[in-house]
This record gives structure tokens, C-alpha cells and sequence, in this order.
């Protein structure tokens, strides 16, 4: 028994089909983010930004068939930081996102992570001294790449690149992230 139990597991590494994502999947990641350069003009006032870099999360959720399929998602940047003078001016920004997935097996459990789709990104309002600006929205074009391992059929985990084009005076965000995702 032991034999055959060894001889399954061995034979399922190989086939790579046997490890195509099928079904609802949500998954949660955190990492490290990063925004392009913004600056904000507003009443002849210019505002650069400041502070670019900072820990971003993420959760998706989406349903998959044989590996390809679709996913809404959810990530949180953290605050970007503004500077006027010497003042510096945090706010929030996060993008929600609906993208097309595919997670096509490399080897065994070991897989790529692909998605493109569509993101709306907000940057939230803050005030300096001498002014007060609104918060923004802008669509834009998402996409990522990444890797990831599956250690069960309904476990696995992946590192992934994700970025949002900025528009609207909102700058083009990214973030990497290393994460655990569960199927159903």
C-alpha cells in the first residue's frame, strides 16, 4: 500500500493537468509597493510626492476553469506622502480591480500567474495649510505576472508583480506581494 500511496503522489507531480485551477479561489498577500512620480497643481500650488515607497495588501477572490479565469480584486497601497514646503501631507490610496487570470502549471505544482484587466484607482482627499484637494479616482489598465506552488489541490502560495497605469494626476502604482490562496 505503501508502495502505491509513494507511486500516486510521484505520478501526480508530473502531470501537469492534474494541478489546473479549477473552481472559486480567494487569497490574500502582502508585500512591498511603489508609485511612479505625481505631482498635484492645484491653485498655483505645487505639490510633489513625496514618500513613494511602502508595505501594500491584497485579497482576491474569482472562480478558475482548467487554469484560466476571472478575478476581482482589492489592494491597499498604504499612504503616499505629499510635500509642501516643509510640510509633508500623507493620504491613502487603493485600487480595485476586475482582470482575466490564467495560472498555467510549469512543472507539477509549480506555476505561472498571469492577469489583465481592468482597475480603478483612488487616492484619498487631504488638506496642507493654505488649501484643501479632493480626492481623485482614474480607470486604468492592470496587469501581473507571477509564480506560484501549490502544496495541496485547494493550498498553494505565490509571489506576484501587479501594477495600475495612473491617470487623472494619480501616479502609476505597483506592488509585489507573497502570498497564500485557498480553492474550493
Amino acid at each position: 500500500m505503501k508502495k502505491l500511496s509513494l507511486v500516486v503522489l510521484i505520478g501526480s507531480i508530473f502531470c501537469t493537468g492534474a494541478f489546473a485551477d479549477t473552481g472559486p479561489f480567494i487569497e490574500a498577500n502582502v508585500g512591498y509597493s511603489g508609485t511612479g512620480s505625481a505631482n498635484i497643481n492645484e491653485r498655483s500650488k505645487n505639490l510633489n510626492l513625496n514618500d513613494s515607497n511602502h508595505f501594500g495588501w491584497n485579497v482576491n477572490a474569482g472562480v478558475m476553469f482548467l487554469g484560466i479565469g476571472a478575478e476581482l480584486g482589492y489592494t491597499r497601497y498604504g499612504d503616499i506622502k505629499y510635500k509642501d514646503g516643509n510640510q509633508e501631507i500623507p493620504t491613502d490610496i487603493y485600487s480595485t480591480h476586475l482582470a482575466l487570470r490564467a495560472t498555467p502549471s510549469i512543472f507539477g505544482p509549480l506555476y505561472l500567474l498571469g492577469k489583465i484587466g481592468y482597475a480603478q484607482l483612488h487616492q484619498g482627499d487631504f488638506s496642507t495649510d493654505t488649501i484643501h484637494v479632493s480626492g481623485k479616482n482614474a480607470d486604468g489598465l492592470l496587469w501581473g505576472v507571477g509564480v506560484g506552488l501549490k502544496f495541496f489541490p485547494f493550498l498553494y502560495t505565490q509571489l506576484q508583480y501587479q501594477q495600475v497605469q495612473g491617470q487623472n494626476n494619480l501616479p502609476t502604482i505597483n506592488i509585489t506581494t507573497l502570498g497564500v490562496g485557498f480553492s474550493f
